[in-house]
């Protein structure tokens, strides 16, 4: 078999590498989308990729987390829109709905494939997505129960987002996990920024 001098150029090692960044860019590309694709195949990300690949795929695992982030936030706040939480009842049913809505996330905060300081950070960032989600309908709730009678200013109003509070717990309780991190990789894992500097 003639090998090409394109292949004679290129490393086993790192034609491997190259597969695995191939193959999570794509994965990532249709998670970023709404989609959840499956992760078989998918090889771990760690440092047998280079210390290289493996930043440049985090950086990408960030994007799409947060890109996914932003679109449950928009869902949350058009279904706040479409049917104000009038009631308990409507507000564990928007509740119930986010946090299904949530749970690709969730998985991939969990997943195996990933770094544990990763993982770690995730999971602390979006229990504080999930605690602004609660934050935003409890005071979408609010607003409508003190609006004067028979007026219609506040309803469908989309939520303004998590107390500035409940913001700052969050991220407190990001720097932990982010320092928790810190100290077993060196680094700190870019994923989440924008949670981190909200």
């Amino acid at each position: 078999m003639v090998r090409t001098p394109e292949a004679r150029e290129i490393p086993a090692g790192r034609v491997g590498r190259v597969g695995t960044y191939a193959s999570w860019v794509s994965w990532l590309d249709a998670f970023r989308r709404g989609e959840e694709p499956s992760a078989a195949g998918l090889d771990p990300v760690d440092a047998r990729l280079g210390p290289y690949v493996e930043a440049r795929l985090l950086a990408r695992v960030d994007t799409a987390v947060t890109d996914r982030v932003r679109q449950w936030r928009a869902a949350l706040a058009e279904a706040v829109m479409a049917r104000p939480p009038v009631d308990a009842a409507r507000v564990a049913e928007l509740l119930r709905d986010a946090d299904r809505r949530l749970q690709p996330l969730v998985r991939l905060a969990a997943s195996p494939l990933l770094p544990a300081a990763v993982t770690a950070t995730l999971g602390a960032a979006l229990d504080g997505v999930r605690e602004g989600g609660r934050a935003a309908v409890d005071e979408a709730k609010r607003r409508l129960l003190e609006e004067p009678a028979g007026s219609a200013s506040g309803r469908g109003a989309a939520p303004a987002g998590p107390p500035q509070d409940g913001r700052a717990h969050a991220e407190r309780r990001e720097d932990r996990h982010r320092q928790d991190g810190q100290q077993h990789r060196g680094a700190d894992p870019p994923v989440l920024a924008e949670e981190r500097h909200r």
